[in-house]
């Protein structure tokens, strides 16, 4: 057991003595400022209180019943009744020793499992992943990594955006083709699933009929009436809900060109999901649901819709949540209240896939973890409050007993450098993404043959479709001069089709695209790789670029309050300096490179602490195991993001003032297995935050 834990249980049991009917599970100790120790206890203070009682005499009495010798120099009250604990050097020792030989890396599973349901990412199909789903995807996936690591049973939940009316406006354009077009339809969905179907969506809000097939982008649009578009996409969509063979099959269709997308970006952030229930799954449930809602009267009817009030609770009194449109569509509220229903009921532990992964789960959900950004916070405080008042309800009629608990972890915005959301500041593009919609010919003033801007290249001779991989500003690129491959000097801005229409800049930004954030990512800490280690072969440099590339994203992402705004800085985020993945990485290759240089030497060692470095990165070790549980309580991995940074700090310290491979004897094997340790703590806290490491930069 590790001695924080030691001195818990000594704890509770010492204020068991004095105070019998003390509820001890809050008696806890944490560590705090070195000059007071290396644990702190406060817990007395607040049990003080609750009975009138003098603090400090308090703790006088419990410490007058705590033996903790065996593990703690002389344990000190300070100021109301603070208990401090500063561990002896024989047992930091003797932990750390522990951990080199296997027994655990400074933390313990849980002796308590909870059943958590996580839910986060959540796209929408038919719509590429863009930079705002970076947030929710990261921050569930180490919220969930991190309570699987403490012991808990995890489910991740992605619960996608398959249903709703603009299925109705993509169906409308899609139908038209399988008409009249089946092979440009064809075309364009094996070229880009994804821009095509936002393309029919957009058009499927304003055009009545196509005139030319073959030039989706260029094509001269017959606009309707946004009613009559309304009024079309209403009738898809009840042949969808009804269950039309053709609708459902291209519904379908829809779903799995999108999931290959999810997929692709997924295994990029090498993130994974029990199981992706989407909003269709619950369909079936809402009918139910209202009507059950209406019978126990926590819904009603007001001007032909069904909303819950919150007539009893001032934050939501203004703030009624709809379940049902009066047109008879289901709002949100009404599929989040099923989905949470199926959840707490326990049908979710019985799923084919969760089962297959997770195996039996006995017991109820314990805990429901929504994470989505801070513009839903209205929402998640009207569905937790209405399902409490069901459950209620269902608890009163035997059905229900278990107590859930819920939390929207919610977040803050990306801003670009400017300031301003990411998502309005910039007009960059991935150049494939504009060599996709831009495929048809082009003529240029004073240049009397047709162009095709795949065959144009640089003026150092490189071709434009050689460079499809680059994301670029688009009104650098339009001011750009390029050659022909006639001789002619043209500029993009210049060119025209038959018709008179200039290039177009793809409907989705690459640089607001998740996967244009990765391919830039890469590409940047590629150039940085090749220019520290040029002599590395170059498929090494590339897998270096991409570990260290995704995993700047995803730890700047990670290391603010999560519920604060951060501004995007390429430059800041691939430092090798300051509190960054590349400065993390960067010191575990370190680490690594001494055992590769070492010729022999224990890492499974006796362990000696004699200089004030080796003292302070042992017992930084220790709180490897306290941090997690912190992340975990708190929905905070930025607790852990500056515990790493910390840690390597520490190190930092330690190997410039104790030789390692210069020192000799036990000294220098005990050094080896610190390094080793801080290694392991490394390399398994950035997997917790979901960053692979590499062992050479």
């Amino acid at each position: 057991m590790l001695p924080h834990k030691q001195i818990e249980l000594k704890l509770q049991s010492a204020v068991r003595e004095i105070l019998p009917d003390a509820d001890v599970s809050a008696v806890l100790v944490r560590p705090c400022d070195p000059k007071f120790g290396d644990y702190q206890s406060n817990a007395l203070m607040s049990l003080a209180k609750t009975r009138k009682m003098n603090p400090r005499q308090l703790a006088e009495n419990v410490l007058a019943k705590l033996d903790v010798s065996d593990i703690c120099e002389k344990v000190e009250i300070a100021g109301a009744g603070f208990l401090n604990f500063r561990l002896k050097n024989s047992v930091l020792a003797q932990t750390l020793e522990s951990a080199a030989c296997g027994e655990h890396l400074f933390f313990e599973k849980t002796s308590q499992p909870k059943t958590v349901v996580v839910d986060f990412s959540s796209p929408n199909v038919a719509k590429p992943m863009h930079v705002g789903h970076i947030r929710s995807t990261i921050l569930g996936d180490s919220l969930a990594c991190v309570l699987k690591k403490l012991g808990h049973n995890v489910i991740r939940d992605n619960h996608i955006g398959d249903w709703g009316t603009q299925f109705g406006y993509i169906l409308i354009v899609w139908k038209d083709f399988l008409k009249n077009a089946p092979t440009a339809l064809k075309r364009y969905l094996d070229s880009d699933p994804i821009t095509t179907m936002g393309t029919f969506y957009q058009y499927g809000r304003i055009a009545g009929q196509i005139n030319d097939y073959e030039d989706l982008e260029g094509s001269d649009w017959v606009q309707s009436t946004s009613e009559e578009q309304d009024k079309k996409a209403r009738a898809e969509l009840v042949k969808l809900q009804s269950g039309d063979p053709e609708t459902l099959a291209i519904w379908r269709e829809m779903i799995a060109l999108s999931q290959k997308q999810f997929d692709e970006i997924y295994s990029r952030l090498g993130v994974k999901f029990n199981v992706t229930l989407g909003e269709s799954f619950y369909n079936n449930r809402l009918t139910p649901l209202i009507e059950e809602l209406l019978e126990k009267k926590i819904a009603r009817e007001s001007e032909g819709a069904i909303a819950i009030f919150f007539d009893d609770n001032p934050q939501l009194k203004e703030h009624p949540a709809l379940i049902r449109k009066s047109d008879g569509g289901f709002n949100y509220a009404a599929t989040d209240l099923a989905t949470l229903d199926y959840r707490i009921s326990g049908e979710i532990l019985r799923h084919p896939q969760v089962m297959a992964e997770l195996g039996k789960i006995d017991g109820p959900v314990n805990e429901i973890i929504y994470v989505t950004d801070g513009r839903q916070q209205l929402h998640f405080q009207q569905i937790f409050t209405a399902f409490q008042k069901w459950q209620t309800t269902k608890a009163e009629s035997g059905k229900r007993k278990a107590e859930t608990k819920f939390a929207h972890v919610w977040f803050g915005s990306i801003l670009g450098e400017d300031g301003k959301p990411l998502k309005t500041r910039s007009k960059k593009i991935r150049i494939g993404d504009l060599l996709s919609s831009n495929w048809r010919q082009f003529f240029a003033p004073n240049v009397s043959r047709a162009i095709e801007i795949e065959h144009l290249h640089n003026q150092d001779g490189t071709f434009f479709v050689d460079l499809r991989d680059q994301i670029v500003d688009w009104d650098e690129l339009c001011e750009r001069t390029f050659k022909t491959p006639y001789g002619d000097f043209i500029k993009l801005k210049d060119l025209q089709d038959d018709k008179g229409n200039r290039l177009s800049i793809p409907p989705s930004p690459a640089s607001l695209q998740l996967a244009g954030l990765l391919n830039e990512a890469e590409e940047r800490a590629f150039k940085i790789v090749s220019e520290k280690n040029p002599e590395l072969p170059e498929t090494q440099r590339k897998e270096i670029a991409r570990v260290v590339g995704i995993g700047a994203v995803k730890y700047a992402d990670l290391l603010p309050n999560r519920q604060s705004d951060y501004i995007f800085s390429w430059d800041k985020m691939l430092a090798l300096q300051g509190n960054t993945a590349p400065y993390l990485l960067y010191a575990y290759a370190r680490i690594k490179s001494i055992f590769r240089k070492a010729e022999s030497g224990k890492r499974k060692a006796e362990i000696v602490l004699a200089a004030t470095e080796e003292i302070a990165l042992a017992k930084h070790l220790l709180n490897f195991g306290l941090t997690l549980e912190a992340v975990a309580e708190e929905y905070r991995p930025n607790f852990l993001c500056n515990y790493l940074f910390e840690l390597a700090g520490k190190f930092t310290g330690f190997y410039e003032n104790c030789p390692v491979l210069k020192s000799e004897g036990a000294v220098r094997d005990s050094r080896l297995a610190l390094c080793d340790l801080t290694a392991r703590v490394l390399k398994l806290g950035l997997e917790t935050l979901g960053i692979e490491t590499v062992e050479q930069m």
